[in-house]
């Protein structure tokens, strides 16, 4: 689901909130509006944040009062009051000027947020759309129930006995649970991650007195083998801690949660292949390529470029680049990076906190 606020200055304040919810057959028709009454509570998948905290209140007098917070970029928060109404005592219909696409639905004390057509949303991410009434721990990053192993860049898991293991980049952290006998459930500081030569698996390690953990991340298909999902990386894990009798092996698949690890933001070249890029252009500055709404800007070793972008699952077709014409040291390294992108569709990927854009003959290495 998409919470999209397109903010202007003055009163041509507009809101588009793309927010349905389902309701179950066995809701009573004839069920007043003091029954529908109540405050409701989520953390909702963000494409650019780690979440956005929903608290909905609905009145009994046919009002409500929606407040989004969208975490750590708070300047984007809102909150939208207005009434509503009903249609064939099931719809909820939110009343206001600075909002569209406003229709609610309710099943029992949860609310089920469906798709911009009203469909329910599946796959992995289907349990993130869920408003809860009454439980506002619901709604907090660190809240006892929820949302702490949803805040993640990766998440790799397992089943017999069912583990997770998540990583959050920004905070350089990591956390595993498990239903192992034992137990065992932590959140450490992230080591270091070590890269294959070809960028298509990553590794770490921890080890701290009795304490030890060891997570292998290979980009090769892998199958859950309980729900028959297709996942892109294929997730190993060693991991002993005081509270277990032995060392624990754990198999099972993983992905990256594109929707918060979008392509938008700035990347910097570190690697053309086998070139360091700082150690043979001499210059302090990285290049860097920057996506912004379709289109794409940055700088090389001497000159600047923009073109237009256009993903496409794991691909980009860039357009034909517009450059200075610029000449310094290091100018074969920018007419190389250039020259894999100009006018190209390229492959691309995550690799722990890396971004890879792979044609045939080329790797180029990106990061934050």
């Amino acid at each position: 689901m998409n919470i999209i606020y397109k903010v202007n200055s003055g009163t041509g304040v507009k809101i588009f909130l793309f927010l349905i919810l389902a309701v179950s057959s066995c809701v009573n028709q004839r069920e007043s509006v003091d029954e529908l009454a109540g405050t409701y509570y989520g953390l909702l998948p963000c494409e650019d944040c780690p979440g956005v905290s929903v608290k909905l209140e609905i009145g009994g007098s046919e009002t409500f009062t929606l407040q989004t917070t969208y975490i750590g970029k708070e300047d984007r928060s809102s909150t939208v009051t207005g009434k509503y109404s009903r249609s064939g005592d099931s719809i909820i219909t939110l009343e206001s000027k600075i909002i569209e696409q406003n229709k609610l639905m309710v099943l029992d004390d949860q609310l089920f947020v469906l798709g911009n057509q009203s469909e329910s949303i599946q796959g992995e991410y289907s349990d993130d759309f869920i408003l809860w009434k009454d439980e506002p721990e619901r709604a907090e990053v660190n809240g006892e129930i929820g949302s702490t192993s949803r805040i993640y860049d990766f998440k790799g898991s397992g089943n017999e006995p069912f583990w997770n293991v998540n990583f959050n980049f920004a905070k350089n952290e990591i956390h595993f649970n498990s239903l192992f006998p034992s137990e065992p459930e932590f959140t450490t500081v992230m080591p270091e991650i070590t890269y294959s030569p070809d960028y298509n698996s990553w590794s770490c390690e921890i080890e701290s007195g009795e304490n030890y953990l060891l997570v292998d991340v290979d980009r090769v298909s892998c199958q859950d083998n309980m729900s028959g999902q297709m996942h892109d990386y294929k997730v190993e894990i060693k991991i002993k801690t005081d509270s277990m009798d032995k060392m624990e092996n754990f198999a099972g698949c993983g992905n990256y949660r594109t929707d918060y690890l979008p392509l938008s933001g700035q990347w910097k070249l570190i690697r053309i292949n086998d070139r360091d890029i700082m150690e043979e252009s001499g210059s302090s500055e990285l290049p860097y390529l920057l996506f912004e709404d379709g289109n794409i800007r940055g700088k090389g070793i001497c000159n600047t470029f923009n073109s237009m972008a256009r993903v496409d699952g794991n691909s980009i077709t860039f357009g034909d680049l517009s450059t200075t014409k610029m000449s310094c040291p290091g100018i074969d390294l920018e007419q190389q990076f250039f020259s894999v992108i100009n006018g190209h569709q390229i492959s691309y990927f995550y690799s722990g906190k890396k971004l890879v854009f792979t044609s045939p003959g080329n790797r180029l290495v990106f990061e934050h």
